[in-house]
């Protein structure tokens, strides 16, 4: 951040400190955190910042009125033109409160939907409560790595195209369709007992490749041990 701000060094650090950008919609962001208007300002005054963001971090926090819920979404779908813009993402890491279920709106879900099918993006995390579409990822067959932690419900029919996953960590509950994903590439698994409604149903999908297995079997959130084996991302 010092350095950003000197001339002759800012240009050098800028791909090293918007490597990991974390952008804010609503409550409870820190300095270190963007927040989209400025974001959008920003790699407009310098495109070439686009290049540098590979894990995106968008978290949306907020209370309970309908009205700040609305304002985010419309925050969100102005949003969806600079998002559009990113050529070399490699991590989108999406968090939504726990507190209700969260719809993400339309204009917004298309620009994710287009940028989850880069051939770059391998690492994918969706945290909260939230309407999970698993048919933005159906198709995806660049992802290999996919953390769900939370609670999760899809109201559309699955794709049954096959993804290419490597790599599954499950916290809490989600969505039965899960096992629909023909999840057979599979080398990592982890999981609470709880958090899938057959695990041994799981199993049989990708059992001719599965190398590692982790289970929680106390029923409790494994938040604390479930991570990618990635740098790209986080530890």
């Amino acid at each position: 951040m010092a350095c950003s701000a000197d001339p002759v060094l800012g240009p050098i650090v800028e791909r090293h400190r918007y490597h990991n950008t974390t952008l804010h919609f609503g409550d409870g962001w820190s300095d270190c955190d963007l927040i989209p208007d400025w974001l959008s300002q920003l790699v407009s005054e310098n495109p070439r910042i686009l290049n540098y963001v590979r894990v995106l971090d968008i978290q949306v926090q907020f209370d309970r009125t309908r009205k700040q819920e609305q304002v985010i979404k419309k925050q969100l779908d102005d949003f969806a033109n600079t998002l559009l813009m990113f050529p070399l993402l490699e991590c989108i890491m999406l968090t939504t409160p726990k507190n209700r279920i969260w719809h993400w709106p339309d204009v917004f879900r298309a620009a994710l939907k287009d940028r989850l099918n880069l051939p770059t993006v391998k690492d994918v995390q969706f945290e909260g409560n939230q309407e999970f579409p698993f048919s933005l990822i159906g198709n995806c067959k660049n992802i290999e790595n996919l953390i769900l932690m939370g609670s999760f419900e899809d109201a559309e029919e699955v794709d049954s195209t096959p993804l290419q996953l490597k790599s599954l960590a499950l916290s809490h509950h989600s969505s039965p369709e899960l096992v629909n994903l023909h999840i057979k590439q599979l080398q990592s698994l982890k999981c609470a007992e709880s958090a899938v409604d057959d695990l041994s149903e799981l199993l049989e999908v990708c059992f001719e490749t599965l190398n590692k297995l982790d289970i929680d079997l106390t029923y409790s959130s494994c938040e604390a041990h479930v991570s990618f084996d990635s740098r790209r991302c986080y530890n």
